[in-house]
């Protein structure tokens, strides 16, 4: 079974009215370190974190220390430092 990739909001400061505050952002395959956060996905608007400290990973919910991942916000990739396993 692939390991869910999600991310959490807690600067809700950003979020804007309508837009949610998690995302699926993937699923680990054991080979792909990179995976980008959407802007959108059908009438579901997502808030496009500006840094690492604006939102949370979670690996089939269990917490991903920041340790493991960098953030790019004008491309909206994380990266992780080894890949989610499958």
């Amino acid at each position: 079974m692939a390991v869910t990739l999600e991310i959490k909001y807690f600067n809700t400061f950003l979020i804007k009215g309508g837009e949610t505050t998690n995302q699926v952002v993937g699923t680990g395959d054991a080979s792909d370190t990179t995976f980008t956060i959407a802007e959108s996905s059908g009438n579901t608007i997502y808030a496009i974190p500006n840094s690492e400290s604006d939102f949370q990973v979670y690996l089939d919910n269990v917490l991903k220390a920041a340790s493991g991942y960098s953030y790019k916000n004008k491309t909206r990739v994380i990266t992780f430092t080894s890949a989610p396993a499958a």
